[in-house]
């Protein structure tokens, strides 16, 4: 009979960055007095990894993290500070918060996953196998929830030494049926055993499997090898997300694409906003440079330009990174944009932005590019309803712009898919009065707050 066990190793202290959690390992095993075995399969909890590499963050800089770990948004729920955003990180792994985690971190802090996982496990396996002159195995394990079930368990995230899926294709079952998709995900089924005896609140971050030694193999794949492939996933995307594609028969597109973005400047006019000609003018430059930043900053933005009739506007955009485009001053704003498009490569799908979104965050961007990329031609209502402050199109001449007043209605008319963002997202946040400036202060880019007068800071 095949027999396995688990046990937690008791002993490994509050790790901090620039430890060895190999030394720890070992330090663990002599002052126990345990002797691990060759064929045994160490699983470390992942924020033992990521606090010896110093993926220490500030609470703060959440927001920051989580774009940065980010690939794409496959679902949200909520708004505000309750708002849920699974996503894909980096990494491949689809999770909760890009498995950014508050527990066990520090106060006021933050743990981002490890750099590279797999990296990670190889170190630990090879330096104690060089200190024990044994052969082991090493996954690295992290928490995670599931679709249609209710509560968490651990799944493998890193690995080395260790067979992680066995492919039983074309094996017979025991009535002699011959099996056809089995491929049991073991590595996985280690680190749900090893959660049993570690414990959440015990302490005891490290757990040894005895009995798998049969999974054991240097030339095994890390963990990626259990990534499915997006183009084979069926469950690509949050309820919400996949029902605005399907129910209007748009294709949701399995990989991701970059978006060439065209901001409307409107250099050389005013902004709408009822103060001194001179500050409105300044107030439009910089709300326009400010939107430029944001989306330069953003992922999946194959480029940037600004639109506009000012040659020294354009330079200052260039001056930032991005490119820019000089507009007719003759011709109205939408005969502008339709004059831009022709110079895109019809195979890039483009977004055209209001320039005075001067709060704008990348996270707010990135929710945007992942709704509009379900469809062929996507459009964003401002604050109010009415107006717009995003398009975007697969194809850049089927990008018909129809700004200005009732914009949102007239686009939605020709085709246009609204697509929903939260109640806080800033990129609906269009700022065209006073109040809405005074509302958006806190968040203002670097430009605004440049030329904004001190009687509106304080």
């Amino acid at each position: 009979m095949h027999e396995i066990s688990a046990f937690a190793l008791p002993g490994i202290p509050e790790v901090e960055s620039g430890d060895s959690i190999s030394k720890l390992i070992l330090d663990a095993l002599n002052s126990n007095q345990i002797a691990l075995s060759s064929g045994d399969i160490l699983a470390v909890t992942s924020k033992i990894v990521s606090k010896a590499e110093g993926r220490f963050f500030p609470e703060s800089e959440y927001n920051d993290l989580l774009e940065a770990e980010t690939a794409r948004v496959v679902a949200t729920s909520g708004t505000g500070e309750r708002q849920t955003r699974i996503v894909e990180s980096r990494l491949g792994i689809v999770a909760a918060a890009a498995g950014i985690d508050r527990s066990n971190a520090p106060e006021g802090q933050i743990l981002g996953l490890p750099l590279d996982p797999d990296a990670s496990a190889a170190t630990i396996r090879k330096e104690l196998e060089n200190a024990l002159k044994i052969d082991l195995g090493v996954i690295i394990t992290d928490t995670v929830g599931r679709a249609w079930r209710v509560g968490q368990t651990d799944i493998v995230i890193g690995a080395s030494g260790v067979q992680l899926l066995v492919d039983m294709t074309g094996e017979m079952d025991a009535n002699g049926r011959e099996l056809v998709v089995t491929a049991p995900a073991v590595g996985d089924e280690l680190a749900a055993m090893a959660d049993l005896v570690k414990a959440k609140s015990g302490n005891t971050p490290v757990a040894v499997i005895r009995g798998m030694d049969l999974l054991l193999d240097s030339d095994a794949e890390g963990a990626k090898s259990l990534l499915r492939e997006r183009k084979q996933d069926m469950f690509s995307h949050g309820a919400k997300e996949a029902y605005q594609a399907g129910v209007l028969q748009e294709t949701i597109y399995a990989e991701p694409f970059d978006w060439q973005v065209i901001v409307l400047g409107r250099g050389g006019g005013k902004s709408r906003i009822n103060v001194d000609p001179i500050l409105q003018n300044e107030l439009a430059d910089a709300f326009a440079l400010d939107t430029v930043t944001a989306f330069l900053q953003a992922s999946r933005i194959e480029s940037v330009s600004l639109l506009t009739t000012s040659e020294a506007l354009a330079g200052r955009a260039k001056a930032l990174g991005a490119g820019a485009v000089i507009a007719d001053a003759a011709l109205d704003m939408n005969a502008q944009i339709l004059e831009a498009l022709k110079e895109i490569p019809q195979e890039t799908p483009v977004i055209v932005v209001v320039g005075d979104l001067p709060q704008v965050q990348v996270a707010d961007i990135t929710a945007a590019l992942e709704l509009a990329s379900f469809n062929a031609r996507s459009v964003l209502a401002d604050r109010a309803g009415t107006g717009t402050t995003l398009l975007a199109a697969k194809i850049p001449l089927s990008l018909v712009p129809e700004f200005g007043t009732g914009s949102f209605k007239a686009h939605q008319e020709s085709g246009f898919v609204p697509i929903q963002l939260p109640e806080t997202s800033r990129l609906r946040d269009d700022i065209d009065t006073l109040d809405d400036l005074r509302r958006n202060l806190r968040g203002l880019g670097a430009h605004s707050m440049a030329v904004l007068p001190d009687e509106f800071i304080d």
